[in-house]
C-alpha cells in the first residue's frame, strides 16, 4: 500500500493542482478581456477628437483634460492598447499567473483601428502554461478581443426645400498628402485595411492591381519580422502608426477642391 500510495498521491496532487490552474486560466482570460474592453471603449471616445479636433469643450464649457493631455495619435495606436490592458489588469497580476512570458508577452498584431466604418477590432493574442509541466497540458493559445464603432456621431439628413437643396453645397473629403478627393468617407482609400505578413512572404504577397511591395520611405522597415501592407498600396511598414497608413481626413466644401484635384476613381463617380 506504502508503494501503491507513492505512485497515485503525487498523480493526484498533479491532478489538482492542473484543475485549479485551469480555472485560473479561466480568470486570466476574463480579466484580459475585461481589461481590452476598457483600452477599446476609450479609443472609441477619443475617435470624436480625433476625428473633429481636439479642441473640444465639455459641458462645463472646459477642454477636455485627457484629451488636452494626450496625444490623439499615441491612443489609437498598439502602444497605447498594450499600456492600457496591463494598467487595467494589473501589471504584477500578470506577471505572476499562468500567462505565458508575463504582460509583455500579449500580441496585438492583429489588431485593427478605424478599417473601413469607423471600426474599432482590438484583439489580443497570448499563451498560457500550467504550474507544473507534469503531466498537464502543453501550451494554450488564448485569444480575447473587442469590436465596436468609433464614437464620431451621426450627421441625420436634414430635411431641405426645393430651393435650399440647390444651395446646399455638396461636401467631399481629402487627406493631408492626398492628391484626390473622395465623396464617400467610407472609401477604401480613406480607410485601407491594413494586416500583418512576415518580410520573407513578401515576395508572394501581390497588391489588388498586381503590384509588388516596396520598403516605405518614412518608416524604412528591414528585412526581417513582420511588416503591415494593405490591399490598395504597394508600400510595406515596419509600424502600423506610419504616416503612410494613417490617413487624416478632413470635410470640405467640392467649391475649394474643384479644379485642384480630381475625383477620386473608385467613390468619385
Amino acid at each position: 500500500m506504502s508503494t501503491e500510495a507513492a505512485l497515485v498521491v503525487p498523480l493526484y496532487i498533479f491532478f489538482l493542482i492542473n484543475i485549479v490552474w485551469s480555472i485560473e486560466m479561466i480568470r486570466l482570460q476574463g480579466n484580459i478581456s475585461a481589461a481590452l474592453h476598457q483600452a477599446g471603449s476609450r479609443i472609441c471616445y477619443y475617435a470624436f477628437y480625433e476625428r473633429y479636433g481636439t479642441d473640444m469643450f465639455d459641458q462645463d464649457g472646459m477642454l477636455s483634460s485627457d484629451a488636452a493631455s494626450l496625444g490623439i495619435s499615441l491612443i489609437l495606436s498598439q502602444t497605447y492598447v498594450r499600456d492600457q490592458v496591463v494598467k487595467s489588469a494589473g501589471k504584477e497580476y500578470l506577471d505572476s499567473t499562468c500567462l505565458k512570458g508575463g504582460s509583455g508577452s500579449i500580441s496585438y498584431l492583429r489588431s485593427s483601428v478605424f478599417t473601413g466604418d469607423d471600426i474599432v477590432h482590438l484583439v489580443a493574442d497570448y499563451r498560457v502554461s500550467a504550474l507544473i509541466p507534469v503531466i498537464a497540458y502543453d501550451d494554450i493559445l488564448l485569444t480575447s478581443q473587442f469590436y465596436g464603432h468609433a464614437w464620431t456621431g451621426y450627421n441625420g439628413a436634414a430635411v431641405l426645400t426645393p430651393e435650399e437643396e440647390k444651395e446646399e453645397e455638396e461636401t467631399v473629403f481629402i487627406t493631408e498628402y492626398g492628391t484626390v478627393y473622395h465623396r464617400d468617407r467610407g472609401c477604401v482609400f480613406l480607410n485601407p485595411s491594413v494586416r500583418a505578413v512576415s518580410v520573407s512572404s513578401l515576395k508572394n504577397q501581390r497588391s489588388r492591381d498586381g503590384s509588388i511591395y516596396y520598403a516605405c520611405e518614412s518608416c524604412k522597415p528591414g528585412r526581417r519580422g513582420t511588416v503591415f501592407i494593405t490591399p490598395d498600396g504597394n508600400r510595406y511598414h515596419s509600424n502600423r502608426d506610419c504616416s503612410g497608413l494613417k490617413r487624416t481626413i478632413r470635410e470640405v466644401p467640392l467649391s475649394k477642391v474643384a479644379g485642384r484635384m480630381p475625383p477620386c476613381s473608385k467613390c468619385g463617380y
